[in-house]
């Protein structure tokens, strides 16, 4: 492995508890080349905390670091994630396809990185200050050349110029207002949907509604009903009375003090009546004895 000087590092840094997967972070970062159009060639997970990607042109090492010191941070970091790459071809290979350069490819490495474990600030490269994690996100999200110049004497060292290919590898700003646009859309539709649902479940509920006219039509014509109902419980009661007087008394102190029971009535009045049969056909001992096999 060649001198460390020949690695450019930067990094995620997290205050609090994080809990970063290695594999999970590699195979993000090898999606970042495959997006680049940088054919992977192998990623190696070393241990829990450490992980190579490597390509034809470069090679990225990824290092979980924990309670490290930053400078300009009052106190240690919780979790530092170290992203470092170097070149990957010697000075004798061949003429080929001039490879993308070192910076442009870390810078979207690390916006890729960002953007899934939302980190609280940003180590660039040769750096001893710090980016926020705000700070970061518009600073790689400038589509101004102006900005983009700035953004470049944040960025770059002294003796390197940042690539300009880095704005073009990331998402455009229309992109996303166009994405975000379209999700408002669609999540307006579905509102204007269920709106209309309950619109029409509550016009089922409410069609042929009685109104308050209707309301007391309905009760008057229960009224008239009940009287009937409770004057042919009384002329039950009575005639129960003139067949059988035990039984029709009680039936009628029955009515005053619990109110019209017309089946009670009927059935009082269809008992009797068959008792009474029984006893002038002379059939009342006959019936009893049927009466106690059907139990018994």
């Amino acid at each position: 492995m060649k001198n460390e000087k020949d690695w450019l590092t930067s990094g995620l840094i997290f205050l609090g508890y994080r809990d970063l997967d290695i594999v999970k972070i590699a195979n993000r970062v090898a999606h970042s080349f495959e997006a680049l159009e940088e054919k992977v060639t192998s990623v190696r997970v070393l241990s829990d905390i450490c992980a190579l990607v490597a390509t034809n042109d470069h090679v990225v090492r990824l290092a979980i670091c924990e309670d490290i010191e930053i400078a300009t941070l009052q106190n240690p970091a919780e979790f530092f994630l170290a992203v470092q790459i170097k070149s990957n071809r010697d000075e004798t290979d061949g003429l080929g396809k001039e490879p993308l350069q070192i910076d442009a490819i870390l810078a979207h490495s690390l916006t890729l990185l960002h953007w899934a474990l939302s980190p609280d600030y940003v180590k660039w490269i040769g750096r001893t200050d710090i980016l926020s994690s705000t700070d970061f996100i518009k600073a790689t999200t400038q589509p101004d050349h102006q900005e983009n110049m700035e953004l470049e004497n944040q960025l770059a060292c002294p003796s390197r110029l940042a690539s300009p290919s880095r704005a073009k590898a990331l998402p455009e700003i229309e992109e996303t207002a166009d994405i975000l646009q379209q999700r408002l859309l669609a999540r307006q539709t579905v509102s204007n949907q269920d709106l209309a649902s309950e619109s029409d479940l509550r016009a089922i509920f409410q069609e042929n509604y009685p109104t308050e006219a209707t309301r007391i039509e309905t009760v008057v014509e229960t009224i008239k009903q009940s009287d009937l109902l409770r004057l042919s419980a009384w002329f039950l009661s009575f005639a129960v009375f003139l067949f059988c007087i035990p039984v029709g008394l009680a039936l009628i102190i029955f009515n005053l003090i619990m109110g019209e029971d017309l089946r009670l009535s009927s059935q009082t009045a269809a008992l009797t009546g068959t008792f009474v049969t029984f006893n002038v056909y002379g059939t009342t001992a006959q019936a009893m004895e049927t009466l106690q096999h059907i139990v018994g």
